[in-house]
């Protein structure tokens, strides 16, 4: 019986929370959760929608209008959202429901100093105007020599924010300012959690690799190569190499070329010290049908800290210029930060604006639903190693309830709602966890 086959049957039967339902029922508040969602009630929640934001300018009319129509493509940006929630005067925490359960992000984070200011407004009640002068003004003054400080402070953050939302604007700026280093603009947490997800998925790689290795010379003559020589398991892979390269120089080579291939393959993916992470990335999170991991990618998320500090840097020289300071020649720590040279002060606005639209792309944070397929993986390899050294046959509820419990723990101190089936993502993570085995993220996303 193909069970992949029946578990993507059952899974593309079922209706999935989206952003735009989530939209529609929180403006059609009478919408149970089991009605169909019509395309009357999609625009009579419309209208209810537009009837409180067509004062607002921050976001175009036709960007929120594709908002509320049917499928999965015109979700928002988190600052769409955050824009949104001052526009119409939301509470941090429907500005948090609106993140975590609309389109599966954390929670507003501290840890950025926009957000932290974007809280602050939305607790007080001021509109979008007097958060973009509060962040123009933070962005002019911050120290560009400041050395950001790579520890988790969001707990020290929420705290302090939960004694600072009832100050003044300039006693928020005074203390912001004051405390810089702390707002590096991203989830240490969450970082430190994908780093050692990337960490163990890389040695289940090497482990997986060593075993295939040891397959394929099975099928060579290494083991009588071997024969006479005393090899202890630290030796073994400076043995394996001089082998291979022993074969290359055979004139009476008997090994096919698929099977050399094969071992020298296997042999890198084993033993190197620098294995592609976007090679192994790319096997657990993509599927077929998109494009893979590519280096750039990883290389952009792992370095989110140098890739913000240099945001931070493009901003703070974007409101030096636009302040006025300099009138027409643009002073050299500028013209240095964009690879220019002696550029005039029009010229080098121009070109920061363009820096900074660029920087902000490079940007990369971790998405949920990355750490949640790592750790799916991982979940299942620790579970299979399990019952191999234990000889029990595989529960199906045993391995399911251990990935839900791991991810929830991981999930709460990321700011990120817990695993819930009626979401995709979750959906066919869970569905990974068969009847009769388990299966991976992309064996199940390749037959959807």
């Amino acid at each position: 019986m193909d069970e992949i086959g029946r578990i993507c049957r059952e899974l593309s039967k079922k209706q999935y929370i989206q952003w735009n339902s989530f939209l529609v029922k929180k403006w059609m508040p009478d919408t149970e959760e089991s009605d169909e969602i019509t395309d009357e009630i999609r625009e009579e929640a419309y209208k209810n929608f537009y009837n409180v934001i067509k004062k607002s300018k921050v976001i175009y009319p036709q960007t929120y209008k594709k908002w509320f129509e049917r499928g999965d493509t015109n979700v928002p940006k988190r600052w769409q959202i955050l824009k949104l929630a001052l526009a119409i005067g939301m509470s941090p925490e429907e500005a948090d429901e609106y993140l975590v359960y609309g389109i599966s992000e954390p929670r507003i984070s501290v840890n950025d100093y926009q957000e932290f200011i974007c809280k602050f407004c939305l607790y007080n009640g001021f509109d979008i105007k007097i958060y973009d002068e509060l962040v123009e003004f933070y962005e002019l003054h911050i120290d560009n020599t400041v050395v950001y400080e790579r520890t988790a402070h969001t707990k020290d953050l929420m705290d302090a924010f939960d004694e600072i939302k009832v100050c003044s604007k300039e006693e928020l700026l005074v203390w912001m300012l004051k405390n810089q280093t702390m707002f590096k603009g991203y989830s240490m947490t969450t970082y430190r959690y994908f780093d050692s997800l990337i960490k163990e998925v890389v040695d289940i790689f090497k482990n997986e690799s060593r075993e295939m290795l040891e397959i394929y010379l099975k099928q060579t003559d290494y083991y009588q190569w071997v024969k006479e020589k005393d090899i202890v398991e630290e030796e073994k892979r400076s043995r394996i190499k001089q082998y291979i390269r022993n074969v290359e120089r055979r004139k009476n080579n008997r090994l096919s070329e698929g099977l050399l291939n094969e071992l020298k393959e296997y042999y890198i993916l084993a033993y190197s010290d620098k294995i592609r992470i976007s090679n192994v990335l790319s096997s657990i999170l993509s599927s077929s049908k998109k494009h893979p991991v590519s280096a750039k990618y990883v290389s952009e998320m792992i370095n989110i800290a140098l890739q913000k500090e240099r945001q931070f840097s493009i901003s703070h020289a974007l409101r030096k210029l636009e302040s006025g300071e300099y009138e027409k020649e643009c002073p050299k720590e500028i013209w240095e930060l964009i690879s220019e040279k002696a550029i005039s002060v029009k010229a080098a606005r121009k070109a920061l604006i363009r820096a900074l639209t660029m920087q902000k792309q490079r940007v990369k944070n971790v998405s949920r639903s990355e750490l949640l397929i790592l750790l799916s993986y991982i979940v299942q390899n620790r579970y299979e190693t399990e019952l191999q050294q234990t000889e029990m046959d595989y529960d199906r509820n045993l391995a399911v309830s251990g990935f839900i419990k791991s991810a929830n723990a991981m999930l709460l101190v990321c700011g990120m709602r817990e695993i819930n089936e009626n979401y995709y993502v979750d959906a066919l993570l869970l569905a990974g966890y068969g009847e009769e085995e388990m299966y991976q993220y992309v064996e199940i996303l390749d037959r959807m």
